[in-house]
């Protein structure tokens, strides 16, 4: 896990100067070792967090021919098996690194290569002979990578865009698109970025630059596919591969730990850790006082108990969930929608502060398995979709689902997006033809996202929806961005890409148990658990690490309540009409849980915004009325 910046020069080239300026600024994300290749076309920067091979794995590393550098950010799991491969075919390594796997692979297979890759990453590859970049990154795009095509030709790229500040010619202007979008969905979808001009490099593709001509070919190695047999996945067959996902993401010359609530997710993978010999710690985050005890907490006590593995508690104050917000948003580089990355940080720190480097969580389950509330109707609405496909004519369905019975699943997706798109447009006050055709590469990314899933049914789409727009922040950002200010590797064995895969064979019944109560939800996974630690904790109500941090009461009590107004508000600064968030957040606090997600879109969008525009200090000014906030809210009965 690590940062890196890079720089292809054009005919403008970039003084040395700010190419160290614009390196340090992604410095903060690896603190072990630093170091920089620089050719005639090419700098690269590194700075790593060390987990594998501690001793010979520093980079921008060098392959055993002297013709390809890489910067690797990230972790590929299954190195020894690929390097097994490697050696077969003739290949030589000089050191233990996974880093050095993934370098010898990339530049003998390319794209094929990637297809073999379990992992989670983004990639710089160098070839110093033909003068070509190659940037790659993970098929759910769980590392960073960004590009900009700067000014006279040149090529900068990197795991943070703030990098790009330093260079010639950057103009850093915001993309009110790039908002749109987060206010739509609460992420901002590759490709697009909040800087106007500036790329995500999509997950699942790799492309290649060549410096001595203007020619870039890019090309998608992985897509999620639906409408295989399911036959063939059973219970068993998900243990195993949630086994095997386990076991190759326990590979580190670092102590690892598990963020633990007690609940299905981590319950299950500290189960699967006794399985196979790896005793690890527990760490759980919660409020909890006289007045609010935590039933979360009390379940992973009780979890911990059976399994005989120690559980090390962090209180979580509920005055640091503003006061701290400033320095756990810090490094975000673009907008997050999700407050609990206060939290987060704050259990990440703690697990740092007891020697620990790496912290496997449950991230993932929920949105394969269906664990959330609510989804027990996926299931209903996958048979009744069903049915008026094949039997309603198009004349009498609604516009959406009359794309979807004419054209298919890619047109269906795109009609419901603009029109949700010009929806928002329309509230917000905007000028509604720029800002959608701004959207566009958006909206043709997830038709041909959707074109290559091939969707059968509703309960696949909702599954596809989940991993790449739904949870992006939470599955994604979050581990990546406040992992690294932590310094601690974040790995997600329910993220694993063979799991994700076979998951999408497998029956509704097997993660839907029941139409009627969200108890059922996450059927196989509960089955398993249950028969670890017995039926009382396996299907009791869902909760989750930090289920007593209620601050979905907290921001309708004052003074809260008076800066929420104050945010949405503020949005007018940016060219948006307030009244749309005036209007959720009212609703909110008169107990329409559905307007929730727009409100904590609109509050984190404009925090961000004050912290990128005015400063740090700024957003610490702004949230000093609230720094000592006390709850009068109950907690989770």
């Amino acid at each position: 896990m690590c940062g890196f910046f890079g720089v292809i020069q054009g005919t403008r080239r970039v003084p040395d100067e700010a190419l160290q300026r614009a390196a340090a600024r992604v410095a903060w994300r690896g603190r072990d070792e630093q170091g920089v290749f620089q050719g005639d076309f090419c700098f690269l920067a590194h700075y790593r967090l060390s987990i594998i091979d501690l001793q010979t794995g520093a980079q921008p590393m060098t392959d055993v021919t002297g013709r390809y550098v890489i910067a690797f950010n990230g972790e590929l799991y299954n190195y020894k098996e690929l390097r097994e491969d490697l050696r077969a075919a003739g290949h030589e390594f000089a050191t233990e690194s996974d880093t050095e796997v993934f370098l010898t692979g990339l530049a003998a297979q390319g794209a094929e290569f990637l297809r073999k890759a379990e992992g989670m990453f983004a990639a710089a590859l160098w070839d110093r002979k033909e003068k070509a970049l190659t940037l790659a990154r993970d098929p759910l795009g769980k590392k960073p990578l960004f590009a900009w095509n700067m000014p006279g030709g040149g090529l900068a790229f990197g795991s943070s865009p703030t990098a790009f500040r330093d260079l010639p010619g950057w103009p850093g202007d915001l993309d009110s698109a790039a908002m749109l979008l987060f206010l739509h969905c609460g992420c901002i979808p590759a490709p697009l970025c909040i800087y106007r001009g500036c790329e995500k490099i999509e997950p699942g593709t790799v492309r290649t630059h060549w410096a001595r001509g203007a020619a870039v070919d890019t090309r998608r190695y992985a897509a999620l596919q639906f409408g295989r047999s399911r036959a063939s996945v059973t219970p068993d067959s998900i243990q195993r591969d949630l086994r095997r996902a386990l076991e190759i993401r326990t590979r580190a010359d670092v102590p690892l730990a598990l963020t633990f609530s007690g609940g299905v997710d981590s319950g299950l993978l500290a189960c699967l850790c006794r399985d196979i010999g790896y005793d690890m710690r527990l760490f759980n985050i919660d409020y909890e006082s006289g007045a609010h005890k935590s039933l979360e907490r009390a379940n992973a006590r009780r979890a911990a108990g059976i399994l005989g593995l120690e559980l090390i508690e962090e209180n979580f104050v509920p005055d640091r969930i503003f006061s701290n917000l400033p320095d756990a948003y810090r490094h975000y580089d673009e907008p997050c929608d999700m407050l609990p990355l206060v939290y987060l940080y704050d259990i990440l720190k703690t697990i740092r502060k007891h020697g620990v480097r790496v912290a496997i969580t449950g991230n993932g389950a929920d949105e394969i398995f269906f664990g959330y509330r609510g989804d027990e109707r996926v299931r209903l609405r996958s048979g009744l979709l069903r049915l008026a496909m094949s039997a309603a004519p198009a004349a009498v369905l609604p516009r959406a689902l009359k794309s979807l019975k004419r054209n298919g699943w890619p047109a269906f997706l795109m009609e419901k997006e603009r029109a949700a798109l010009a929806a928002l447009v329309s509230a917000l006050g905007v000028d509604g033809q720029a800002l959608l055709s701004a959207c566009a590469p958006f909206l043709w990314s997830l038709s041909d996202s959707a074109q290559r899933a091939s969707f059968r049914r509703y309960s696949d789409y909702h599954m596809w929806r989940n991993l790449f727009i739904g949870t992006v922040a939470s599955n994604y950002l979050l581990p990546d961005i406040s992992g690294m200010h932590a310094q601690v590797e974040v790995r997600a064995p329910f993220l694993d890409w063979g799991l994700i895969r076979a998951v999408a064979d497998i029956p509704d019944r097997l993660r839907i148990g029941s139409l009627f109560t969200h108890r059922r939800n996450k059927a196989v996974l509960k089955d398993l658990y249950a028969a670890r630690v017995g039926p009382e904790l396996a299907y009791d109500d869902k909760r989750g690490m930090g289920w007593n941090i209620r601050f979905d009461l907290w921001i309708r009590q004052e003074p809260v309540k008076s800066l929420m107004r104050n945010a949405m508000q503020g949005l007018s600064a940016f060219g948006f009409d307030p009244s749309w968030a005036l209007g959720h957040y009212d609703a909110y606090c008169n107990g329409a849980a559905a307007s929730g997600d727009q409100v904590m879109r609109a509050f984190m969008l404009f925090a961000w915004l004050k912290r990128e525009t005015e400063g740090q200090d700024a957003l610490q000014a702004w949230l000093e009325p609230v720094r000592n906030f006390v709850p009068g809210g109950a907690a989770h009965g």
